[in-house]
C-alpha cells in the first residue's frame, strides 16, 4: 500500500515538473537564446535527471518485473513529446520548418530510466534484506 502511494507521487512529481518545464519553454520562445538556453538546462539536464529519480522511486516500489521494464519506455516517450511540443514546434511556427528527435533522444529517456529502475530495485532489495534481518534478529 506504501508503495503505490510513493509510486503516485514520484510518477506525479514527474508529470508536475514535465508539464512546468515545457510551460516556461513557451515564456521564451521568442527570445531565440533564452529558448536554446532553455532547451540546453532542461531537455540535456533537468528531465534526465528527474527521470532518473523517479525510476529510482519506481524500483524500490517493488512492482511486478513485466510492469517494471515497461517504465523506461513510457520515460522515453515523455522525453520525446517534451522535444516535439517545445523546440519543434516553436521551430514549426516560427520558421515553418520542423525537426523530428532523434534517435539519440529515445536513448537518454531510455538509459537514464534504466538505471534510476536498477538503482531503485537495488535500494529495495537492500532495504528489503535489512527489514528482513532486523525481524529476524527481533524473533
Amino acid at each position: 500500500m506504501k508503495a503505490n502511494r510513493h509510486l503516485r507521487i514520484a510518477v506525479g512529481l514527474y508529470g508536475i515538473i514535465w508539464v512546468l518545464s515545457a510551460i516556461t519553454f513557451w515564456l521564451f520562445y521568442k527570445n531565440s537564446q533564452m529558448a536554446m538556453l532553455h532547451v540546453i538546462v532542461v531537455q540535456y539536464v533537468v528531465m534526465p535527471v528527474v527521470t532518473l529519480i523517479s525510476s529510482i522511486f519506481v524500483g524500490r516500489a517493488h512492482l511486478p518485473t513485466k510492469y517494471v521494464w515497461l517504465m523506461p519506455v513510457c520515460f522515453s516517450v515523455a522525453y520525446l513529446l517534451y522535444g516535439l511540443l517545445t523546440l519543434s514546434l516553436s521551430q514549426y511556427l516560427l520558421a515553418k520548418v520542423m525537426s523530428v528527435p532523434e534517435f539519440f533522444d529515445f536513448l537518454t529517456g531510455l538509459v537514464s530510466s534504466a538505471i534510476g529502475l536498477l538503482i531503485g530495485i537495488a535500494f529495495g532489495k537492500k532495504s528489503k534484506n535489512c527489514l528482513l534481518y532486523t525481524s529476524d534478529a527481533a524473533d
